[in-house]
């Protein structure tokens, strides 16, 4: 094999794995919206939708989860703070990091985007495993349980929060449920055909305790693929250099050889 072309083929394997060691990985889903209510009312029952979820394991607290990612028990990987997921025995700071899971969302005429972090009221975002009963034919609520297991991502923020009583908040997330793992050993969603999918985004409004009103979509998950991750720009450069290189290596070669091009 020419020395060039040899470069070449290096160059291009250490220039792809950003994907592969990637810890933030994002799924593009479509879905069909199967109940909305309040603000989210306007989504037709059947109408598609699509959007995404982010999911970043490495960004979880510690002292805040549970149990070994991807095992076949009960684990979670979470990341919290702030007043509203705070106790007066236990007290949380505000999340300053990255979240374990965002989305964002598209309908006809509603679109979603996780709520910043920052902010006084509180923010929590989590992906969890755990063995569940389940129904056995996961398009039947109806249908008999059975041992299954259940894969969940969610998000919540508390852009407005004085206390209990009185908050609003946010969430936005997922579940898989089926009668084999729901995820894989590196804690990252399957979906399958027998598998029972269902995203939702909802808001939350508590007034003097009591006086709750609740607007909600939720959707039938159809397909979710990992999203393409485009190479950083200072690839392309370095590829581009390297396919000159190889140019004018043959044709230095040829010219030695006597061969005319």
């Amino acid at each position: 094999m020419c020395k060039t072309n040899a470069l070449l083929i290096v160059a291009l394997s250490l220039g792809m794995p950003f994907a592969s060691i990637a810890d933030s990985i994002t799924y593009d889903f479509t879905g069909t919206v199967i109940s909305s209510t309040g603000d989210y009312s306007s989504a037709a029952i059947g109408s598609t939708v699509s959007g995404t979820y982010t999911i970043n394991l490495a960004n979880a607290d510690p002292t805040q989860s549970d149990g070994t990612v991807g095992s076949s028990t009960v684990w979670t990987a979470q990341v919290e703070g702030g007043p509203a997921v705070s106790t007066s025995i236990q007290p949380v700071p505000p999340q300053t990091g990255a979240p374990v899971f965002a989305s964002t969302f598209l309908g006809t005429d509603i679109s979603y985007k996780s709520l910043t972090i920052v902010g006084a009221g509180g923010s929590q975002s989590f992906v969890s495993g755990s063995p569940a009963q389940v129904n056995s034919n996961p398009s039947d609520p109806f249908s008999p349980l059975v041992n299954g297991y259940i894969y969940e991502a969610n998000e919540a923020v508390w852009p407005n929060y004085i206390n209990d009583a009185n908050e609003t908040f946010v969430q936005s997330g997922f579940y898989l449920e089926g009668t084999s793992l729901t995820w894989s050993a590196a804690g990252l969603p399957l979906l399958s055909s027998s598998t029972s999918a269902v995203g939702e985004i909802e808001k939350i409004i508590v007034t003097n305790g009591f006086n709750t009103t609740a607007d909600d979509l939720m959707y039938n998950i159809t397909s979710l693929s990992v999203a393409p991750v485009p190479l950083p720009p200072g690839t392309w450069l370095m590829l581009s250099g390297l396919v000159g290189l190889t140019v004018f290596a043959r044709k230095h070669r040829d010219t030695s050889l006597g061969v005319d091009r």
